[in-house]
């Protein structure tokens, strides 16, 4: 059995026969004392292992590279496509949650503002009205004047004249207050404001669609296809772009799209085709159960805890959970699933991105 080599540097232990140390790639010297031998990259001429340039040529000596293969390249790029998706939708979240804050912002503001104007009714039958009003000032009435008396008529005998009545002060007694009617305080009229319209795109069989803005910072593309061949649907935004759809024959589902880059569609398809896009819209609740490729509406997330998820098709079931302070895949199974497992939202809103091909639901326990 051949004796292994040392290292000289590391003193690792490498097989017989090898060059270059597995653990340092320092050149190695066979059992004989005779140092490996590499070949030049440019000339071919053999070196001995411990050389840095080609005695022949003078070319760098350089170990021979690991060759990547087509698969592994493909891999790397699908994961850098996913990544860049993820970071995209993360993005689009949080721009939507300071929208969703302003909002709320604004209408409570309103709120305030017109109880502020109203006035406050009475609770019960007998109690007076409480109306805010201007203060106004009191002012005193007008002065009497001193009644004129005729003077009377001298008689025989002498008799005093009477002196000027006193004037009274002017009297400080408001006259009598009116009763205050309500008043109703003018509201500034309120701008309607309009819903972003939702865009349609239309097509048959292979075509690219002119680029476009989403009406939202994220949003959601309704797809449908009927034909029975390839159904691909690519796109492209601000450089990058993404694998949407690729499946074959009739399709019916919906996938989610973000940011505010204009956004190209690159469609392979044998049939008719449609494609809406709207604005996602806010639910109350977490829970979510649809057919096929599905995205929910924003929702403020849950407390940590169990979900019961179900599944009845027979092909690739994943299921996404997109937060404004991060996402994590729940799910990624083939087949039917019937389960539970502990769910743990980030910071909010959030929204399920959920691919399948049959029956699904989401729910919390």
């Amino acid at each position: 059995m051949a004796k292994g080599i040392t290292c000289p540097q590391c003193k690792t232990e490498n097989p017989a026969g090898a060059r270059f140390c597995g653990r340092c790639r320092a050149p190695l010297v066979q059992n004989n004392g005779v140092p490996a031998m590499v070949a030049c990259l440019e000339c071919g001429q053999r070196n001995p292992g411990q050389n840095a340039f080609c005695v022949a040529c003078g070319a760098e000596l350089k170990a021979p590279q690991a060759t990547v293969t087509q698969g592994e390249k493909d891999k790397r790029k699908r994961a850098r496509r996913h990544q860049n998706r993820v970071l995209l939708i993360i993005g689009g979240l949080l721009i939507a949650g300071c929208i969703f804050t302003a909002v709320l912002d604004s209408l409570s503001g309103e709120k305030e503002h017109r109880t502020a104007a109203l006035p406050a009714a009475a609770t019960t039958a007998g109690e007076e009205v409480s109306i805010s009003l201007p203060t106004r000032t009191l002012r005193p009435t007008a002065t009497p004047q001193p009644s004129r008396k005729a003077r009377p008529a001298p008689t025989q005998a002498s008799t005093p004249t009477p002196g000027p009545t006193q004037t009274p002060s002017a009297s400080l007694t408001p006259s009598q207050t009116p009763t205050p009617t309500e008043t109703h305080t003018p509201q500034p009229t309120k701008t309607p404001t309009l819903a972003p319209t939702p865009i349609t795109l239309t097509g048959q069989g292979q075509a690219a669609t002119e680029a476009f803005v989403l009406p939202a910072a994220i949003s959601i593309a309704q797809f449908t296809h009927t034909g029975q061949r390839n159904f691909i649907v690519q796109v492209y935004q601000d450089g990058g772009s993404d694998l949407l759809i690729n499946t074959i024959g009739p399709y019916r589902g919906s996938r989610p799209l973000s940011g505010s880059a204009p956004i190209t569609l690159d469609i392979d398809a044998d049939g008719a085709w449609t494609v809406e896009v709207r604005p996602l819209g806010f639910t109350e609740t977490a829970n979510f159960a649809g057919q096929g490729d599905a995205v929910s509406a924003l929702f403020d997330p849950p407390p940590t805890g169990p979900w019961d998820i179900q599944h009845n098709g027979q092909r690739n079931f994943i299921v996404q959970l997109h937060c404004a302070g991060g996402s994590d895949l729940v799910q990624n199974e083939i087949g039917q699933v019937n389960g539970s497992r502990v769910v743990r939202f980030a910071e909010g809103p959030c929204l399920w991105e959920v691919q399948a091909d049959g029956a699904w639901s989401l729910k919390q326990r």
